[in-house]
């Protein structure tokens, strides 16, 4: 660490629960987001600035007033923690998260249905369902491509992201004019949603 530069370690726990809780975040310093963290557990997402963690980060930022935004799908309210970075000093911020509602115990689950990278990235692939609280994570394959066989994955198509969270990668997009339609080709999957 040099000059002008702080680190902040994050914690990021439920409201009343001891576990890390997987959540996406970045840190906001006068109007730019740090969305780099030093943990190689985490997974930067340029495209949107902020990353994804199972619960801990570390991240270097310009000394001075720092804004924390963590966020974890739609069943939790963001939460924005100011913290004062100091030259070559490591400041620990602990965040919890409360839940306003349990979808998933009403019977309810939740999906991103537009998923387009990541088929060759699984453990990406888990890590982001879990920190988007998105029980189902159907990953495109194909996009507007018609192909005889899909791909052989070594765990299968079907990979359980942790308790409640699925991934599944034989998947094709077909856009058209006016819309698209979402072909998501999946065998039982043994339970792995139920809540």
């Amino acid at each position: 660490m040099g000059g002008q530069v702080g680190r902040v370690v994050v914690t990021v726990r439920e409201a009343d629960g001891d576990g890390l809780l997987p959540c996406r975040a970045w840190v906001d310093f006068e109007g730019k987001r740090h969305f780099q963290p030093a943990d190689a557990s985490c997974t930067p997402y340029p495209r949107d600035r902020s990353f994804s963690c199972e619960g801990r980060f570390e991240i270097e930022v310009p000394a001075g007033r720092a804004t924390i935004h963590v966020e974890r799908g739609k069943e939790y309210p963001p939460v924005e923690a100011a913290v004062d970075v100091k030259p070559g000093v490591v400041t620990p911020t602990e965040i919890r998260l409360t839940r306003w509602v349990n979808m998933r115990q009403e019977g309810w689950y939740s999906s991103d249905m537009h998923v387009h990278f990541g088929a060759d990235r699984l453990e990406v692939l888990k890590q982001l369902a879990r920190a988007d609280d998105v029980n189902w994570l159907p990953v495109f394959s194909y996009w507007n491509d018609f192909h005889e066989k899909w791909p052989a994955w070594p765990h299968g198509s079907s990979v359980s992201a942790g308790d409640g969270y699925l991934v599944t990668l034989a998947n094709e997009e077909i856009e058209r004019i006016g819309g698209a339609i979402v072909a998501a080709v999946e065998k039982a999957t043994g339970g792995a949603l139920r809540a």
